[in-house]
């Protein structure tokens, strides 16, 4: 079960980071760094995949507890061991030197970077907040907090989309996803805009979400897709990967879950909650959009019938589309 949890983690890792290639510098290609918990600093990894070599550890004016890299190993959020607090390193500079993020939480856990490295998402289940990190790593500033609901007593796993505005937080027994919206006719949501006259500034609130996404024993990794609100997770236990369609709901009616476990997709009503399981008859690969509305391809054409999600209509269905007949 573990060799599974790691596999997961380095599949959602290599999705997000595929295509990037070692970088190069004076001394050759870099892979990138890691962090040596032992000592408490940062060691460059120089080479390439099978020939790479370990160097010495980066000498900063600080140690580190922790570390978290962004997705292209740009930068680096890190944790002072001594007060907690966090700092930022840019990993293209010469010499290495780390800045701290003024008004970010001490010694938050986890720590969650959006897939393309613009956004930090900070947990502190003390304060029962995520605080929002934004225009990393050149022009960062805290970007609002989103509470914690109650009923989560442990992070499993955090994720933060791109656009700083949705999050999935695992924990054992369920994901929830939470979030800020402007949907002011979902009745759930209210937005009230204040001008301040002279000043030429707009004051603007916005309603919290947090609910419960999708249940799951064990959720042990979760990631946005990048540039989207679709959501990828895991569940160790029942050693299943599910994608789930747009979780914050833009559409304002049904939320998608293809599950190739369970070779089935659930539509979720997001008004009700109520939940529908249609049974597919390949498992789905994916939640493909095709033209039309709530449509989606879920395999790939390769010499099987196609099969449809239809889930703009009153009842979803899974239709199929014959293979060619040549």
């Amino acid at each position: 079960m573990r060799r599974f949890q790691t596999l997961v983690c380095l599949l959602l890792v290599g999705l997000l980071a595929a295509g990037s290639a070692p970088s190069q510098s004076v001394g050759g290609p870099v892979l990138g760094f890691v962090l040596d918990r032992d000592l408490g600093a940062l060691r460059l990894l120089r080479g390439i995949p099978g020939a790479a070599t370990a160097g010495d550890p980066v000498q900063l004016d600080l140690t580190l507890a922790e570390a978290w890299m962004s997705p292209q190993q740009e930068y680096a959020l890190a944790a002072n061991s001594e007060n907690g607090r966090v700092v930022l390193i840019d990993l293209s500079a010469e010499p290495l030197k780390a800045a701290a993020i003024e008004g970010a939480f001490a010694r938050p856990h986890p720590v969650a970077i959006s897939p393309g490295g613009g956004v930090a998402a900070l947990a502190d289940l003390d304060r029962r907040r995520v605080q929002i990190i934004r225009g990393l790593p050149r022009a960062y500033l805290a970007a609002g907090e989103l509470e914690i609901a109650p009923a989560v007593t442990e992070i499993e796993a955090l994720a933060v989309s791109d656009d700083g505005s949705a999050l999935l937080i695992a924990t054992r027994g369920a994901v929830y996803v939470a979030g800020r919206q402007i949907l002011v006719d979902r009745g759930d949501v209210e937005e009230r805009m204040r001008g301040f006259r002279g000043r030429g500034a707009v004051h603007l609130e916005r309603k919290q979400r947090f609910g419960r996404l999708i249940e799951a024993r064990r959720p042990s990794a979760v990631t946005f897709l990048p540039n989207t609100h679709d959501a990828l997770f895991s569940d160790a236990e029942e050693n299943r990967i599910v994608l789930v369609r747009d979780v914050m709901g833009t559409d304002g009616r049904r939320l998608f879950v293809a599950n190739s476990g369970s070779a089935s997709v659930s539509v979720i009503e997001i008004e009700t909650g109520a939940v529908t399981n249609l049974p597919c008859p390949a498992a789905p690969a994916g939640l493909y959009p095709l033209r039309s509305a709530s449509v989606f391809r879920l395999n790939e054409p390769a010499g099987t019938p196609l099969f449809v999600l239809d889930g703009g209509a009153d009842r979803p269905r899974i239709l199929f589309v014959p293979p060619p007949m040549n």
